[in-house]
């Protein structure tokens, strides 16, 4: 695996200065470092652990004679998975009727004042679960499921967009589960590190979908069966 350009800790390629793991442009020079949440992925803390969780999977697969649909499934993953938005139908009909119309998280809605916030108790989470996996910048991450088909997330919306990865593969991480459900099965509280080997940046998808999805392996599964386990 390619070292990291930025890891978390580094100074700007371009100028020397300090570099935040928060921010996407360094501070001095204004050069574009990556997101940050593509930069964390890529450490080479999270790389070597999430490897060794891949390596570990392979071999239970292979214990179970499943070597084969875990070779299949991860060159499924490599060259047919993409990243699926799932919104309303107005949110989609706006997109496709103005080409002004951008999409927009909930957190930029909300302060925004375009959106009401979710009750007490479900907007405390919300923030707490954001600010938990990204800090600063977690208003700008908007959320999406890897998908073997065009189907994402129904109860996010009736409708599907699947994302070109043109657009996506320099901006995109991944979580092995969604963030509610990683923040809980991880205990992750305000001061802890987050765990290593449970992210990926797009290129190491299939690393992590594989790690994720190796006991769930069985003889004779097809893209249907492995597409509702991922959905």
């Amino acid at each position: 695996m390619a070292s990291p350009v930025l890891s978390s800790q580094d100074t700007c390629s371009v100028c020397g200065a300090p570099l935040s793991a928060t921010l996407r442009h360094c501070p001095t020079c204004k050069a574009d470092a990556g997101a940050p949440n593509v930069r964390r992925c890529r450490t080479d803390e999270n790389l070597r652990a999430l490897a060794a969780r891949f390596d570990d999977a392979q071999a239970r697969a292979s214990a179970i004679g499943c070597s084969k649909e875990f070779s299949d499934l991860e060159a499924m993953v490599k060259g047919k998975s993409g990243v699926v938005v799932s919104m309303p139908a107005g949110v989609a009909r706006n997109l496709s009727e103005d080409p002004n119309f951008l999409y927009t998280n909930r957190e930029q809605l909300v302060g925004a004042n375009a959106r009401k916030p979710a009750g007490p108790d479900n907007d405390r989470h919300r923030c707490a679960v954001g600010a938990s996996l990204f800090g600063s910048y977690a208003d700008r991450i908007v959320y999406g499921a890897l998908s073997l088909t065009e189907e994402g997330l129904p109860t996010y919306g009736d409708v599907h967009c699947r994302l070109r990865s043109v657009t996506i593969d320099k901006r995109t991480s991944f979580l092995e589960t969604n963030s509610y459900r990683f923040v809980r099965e991880h205990s992750i509280i305000l001061e802890d590190k987050l765990p290593s080997g449970y992210t990926s940046c797009w290129e190491y998808r299939h690393l992590l979908v594989l790690a994720k999805m190796a006991d769930c392996l069985s003889t004779g599964q097809t893209e249907s069966d492995w597409q509702a386990i991922l959905i």
